[in-house]
């Protein structure tokens, strides 16, 4: 269809036609099948048979009224009062829209073509038939208010104004705030102006079990459903099409699955003024050969926790048909949807089955079937919810992220497929890459799935229990649901493909002791790859446990060293951690002892990011131990402030993770030892782009610098003040350096073993992390691993954004960097 059609709005007939809506110069075309829907065709399905590959005029508009192309949504499950206001709503809209067409047409002559003029626009006359139709228009659009106002849900708190005057106060208001931070805003109020009484409790109680059991139908029209229409008319190419679950009926097989790709219009050919972009899947057709290809690269985004296929566009229940951050310019404020598009990237997203569209099992799950009133359709779908329903589980958001993924490969056929999970989505992703990439080489070249990313991914759910509720969560929820396997960290290292698990280590939803990039760690330098349990709670050997409770020195115990332990051991890594305990709490100590004695009584500065305040008795033999002399607690301050902010490479510094635990400490050791070589080579990267001329490619191909330096540990900016009120972590050579004269000295002789071992460990870090076997060169193949190597760890992309916020531009820009290098994009 002609994205450029002059032609005024058209209806075309009842069956088989097309009819084109002019809006702002774009064409949206309206596929009417032989049936009608509840709103008089204004949600239709695509008539079967369509052709796969449609072209599409390239237009340099990311967005317009584009044709709405697959199942929208038949809009069945409304009240009749909603469908009443629904056809009221398209027929004002149908009859503005006409008007409005009339109305620039008879303006395109003298009026439009001379606004650029306004000597000649003042000369311009306008017609009687213009001014008639001008005035109907505003007339129409008082209509149109009124009727968007009578659709609004009523208000449910009750407010001192009348209702009349707060209406027309609130609602008439046109530059009233009505973005997300508004809304949440008005529930807050909402919430604190209501005083809830017992009876009411109950009322809400069983209101909310009984929408549970028995979903009512909506009550207004402004649903999945229309923002779907919207997903699909705004962006261009983009259509919606179902996918059959695959998976026993132990997991609700059966079921469909509701699919929405969004093609990219990024061109590589440059010459080119036309995209062929897939429409629909091989219906009746035999599956693609392997060799088979279309010239296009994909992303399957797995949604997030309560996240839905139709809202990871951008838009959201309450921006309509814009992106809920239009007005905002900053490239970091777009949805996933607008990055990988913008990077050449067709984007395919879904709901797992149970949320939105998609079902699995019998057809009673579907959602769009028509809604039965009265007792008898009442009590169906109550034992239907109740005891035969299908439910969600780890198995099936696994299985429904693999049967999309095996579609796309084997009916749609891409070159590149990019398997994208985010939070628990990282859950499906981890499992449809192992799925897809089984029997596959360990460089993953020969299996369908280019790339795996783990975007802030746990590594069991039960390890985010424990952080979040307690730690007898861990064995409920093993109770609660025993046919559940949520080891993601098991699934990541499967996967034979290039892989990139990205995490933040302030998460404030998914402790970092519970994450992906932990469980990972642990599993590869502890436990032999085994990830049964990782994440977990974990207690502190007894020794470790009786000397923290009464303030006894550690024995002597010797350190791993390089290169004869490639590994450390569960003994190193606790006696590494209870010895970084005890100086903390020392230093702790000894720095309250100061601020006592200051003669104004001024209070010290917490140096340290420890703080006991479970038991007073741990800390009396500390006091008594750090009282000997001032200067043994000066150095003893010095010491903890520098040994505090010791940079972990891969997140929050030493102090912060001593303050969580000794397990949580064992955390931040083994990940700078899995991970923290892959920082060290974009600081590398860095440095040597500084030192090589202007005219030699880009990429870590010096063969006379294949070891990191120690000014690679540095991840501090250029610039920074040493004395400014932000405090940079510290590289660990930086420490070390201060640790050793400390030692050398003899400064704090009761925690000398302790500083000892600490600055062991520390040395054995940075000796094991510059040596050949993990220099520029070994750590670059991770992006292009060889059949004998290891690469289960992937590449480690480090955040800052928190768990639900967008990432910055600059995380944005090194997760593109990864994926082009992965991707064999771009030379490493």
């Amino acid at each position: 269809p002609s994205l450029t059609s002059s032609n005024p709005l058209k209806r075309g007939s009842d069956s088989g036609s097309s009819g084109f809506y002019r809006l702002g110069g774009a064409c949206c075309e309206r596929r009417d099948t032989g049936a009608s829907s509840e709103l008089g065709g204004m949600m239709e399905s695509p008539e079967k048979g369509a052709s796969t590959i449609e072209t599409i005029n390239h237009c340099s508009a990311q967005y317009g009224n584009n044709p709405l192309v697959g199942d929208i949504g038949n809009m069945a499950n409304l009240t009749p009062k909603a469908k009443s206001d629904g056809r009221a709503l398209y027929n004002i809209l149908t009859s503005i829209l006409s008007d409005l067409s009339t109305l620039e047409e008879s303006l395109s002559n003298n009026i439009l073509r001379n606004f650029g003029n306004k000597a000649q626009l003042k000369a311009a006359s306008i017609s009687d038939e213009s001014r008639d139709l001008a005035i109907k228009l505003m007339e129409q659009m008082d209509e149109l208010k009124k009727l968007a106002k009578s659709m609004r849900p009523p208000k449910t708190s009750k407010s001192p104004l009348p209702s009349g005057e707060e209406e027309e106060s609130e609602y008439d208001d046109e530059d009233s705030d009505v973005g997300p931070e508004a809304v949440r805003q008005h529930l807050e109020e909402q919430a604190a102006s209501s005083s809830p009484t017992p009876l009411g409790m109950i009322k809400s109680a069983i209101e909310a079990f009984s929408d549970m059991i028995d979903p009512k139908p909506h009550k207004y029209i402004f649903g999945l459903d229309v923002i779907r229409g919207c997903v699909l008319a705004r962006h261009r190419g983009a259509h919606q099409f179902w996918v059959k679950r695959c998976g026993s009926n132990a997991f609700g097989g059966n079921g469909k699955l509701d699919v929405i790709v969004i093609p990219s219009l990024v061109s590589s050919d440059s010459e080119s003024h036309q995209l062929q972009i897939p429409l629909s899947p091989r219906d009746g057709r035999s599956p693609l050969k392997t060799a088979e290809k279309s010239g296009r690269k994909a992303v399957l985004y797995c949604n997030p926790n309560a996240g839905l296929s139709e809202v990871a566009t951008g838009m959201g229940l309450t921006s309509g048909n814009i992106d809920g951050n239009a007005e905002s310019r900053d490239p970091s404020h777009r949805s996933w949807t607008s990055y990988y598009t913008e990077h050449g990237y067709d984007i395919y997203l879904f709901n797992y089955a149970g949320y939105g569209r998609s079902y699995g099992g019998s057809s009673w799950n579907e959602s769009s079937t028509e809604f039965a009133p009265g007792f008898v359709g009442a009590m169906k779908r109550i034992i239907f919810n109740t005891f035969i329903g299908f439910t969600p589980s780890s198995e099936s958001l696994k299985a429904d992220a693999t049967a999309v993924a095996n579609h796309i490969v084997e009916n749609i056929g891409v070159d590149q497929l990019i398997i994208h999970g985010e939070s628990i989505g990282g859950m499906g992703a981890a499992g449809a890459a192992r799925a897809l990439t089984a029997g596959s080489t360990a460089a993953g070249r020969s299996s369908h799935v280019s790339l795996l990313v783990c975007d802030r991914t746990f590594c069991n759910l039960n390890a985010v229990a424990q952080r979040l509720v307690g730690s007898w969560t861990g064995n409920a929820i093993n109770l609660l649901t025993p046919t559940w396997s949520t080891d993601v960290a098991h699934d990541f290292l499967a996967a034979k493909c290039p892989k990139v698990v990205a995490n933040d280590a302030s998460d404030e939803i998914i402790h970092d002791h519970s994450s992906l990039k932990s469980g990972i760690s642990f599993a590869k330098e502890l436990t032999k790859g085994a990830t049964t349990d990782v994440g977990w709670m974990i207690k502190p050997p007894l020794q470790y446990r009786i000397a923290d409770l009464t303030s006894q020195a550690l024995p002597t115990k010797n350190p791993p060293t390089w290169p004869a332990d490639k590994h450390i051991s569960f003994d190193e890594s606790f006696h590494f951690a209870a010895c970084a305990r005890r100086l903390g709490k020392l230093a702790t100590a000894a720095k309250r002892q100061a601020a006592e004695s200051l003669s104004d009584g001024e209070e010290g500065i917490e140096l340290s990011y420890l703080s006991d305040d479970s038991s007073n008795k741990s800390t009396r033999g500390v006091n008594a131990q750090a009282n000997n002399t001032s200067s043994s607690s000066s150095a003893l301050i010095q010491m903890w402030t520098k040994l505090s902010c010791c940079d972990g490479l891969c997140g929050a510094p030493l102090g912060s993770n001593v303050k969580e635990g000794m397990d949580v400490t064992i955390s931040w050791l083994t990940s700078v030892l899995i991970f923290g070589s892959h920082v060290l080579a974009e600081n590398a990267e860095k440095r040597l782009k500084k030192n090589r001329s202007t005219n030699t490619s880009s990429g870590l191909t010096d063969v006379d610098s294949d070891t990191f330096l120690i000014e690679d540990f540095d991840s501090r900016p250029d610039g920074y003040n040493e004395y400014a009120l932000i405090t940079h972590a510290i590289p660990i050579p930086e420490v070390l350096s201060f640790l050793e004269d400390l030692v050398a000295e003899n400064r704090i002789p009761e925690v000398e073993n302790e500083l000892k071992y600490v600055n062991a460990c520390l040395t054995y870090v940075v000796k094991r992390l510059t040596s050949k076997e993990n220099g520029i060169s070994v750590t670059k193949r991770r992006f292009k691993p060889n059949d004998s190597e290891d690469n289960s760890a992937g590449c480690f992309l480090n955040l800052h954004c928190g768990h639900n916020n967008h990432y910055s531009t600059e995380e944005r820009d090194r997760l593109m960097k990864l994926i082009r290098k992965c991707c064999d994009c771009e030379p490493v």
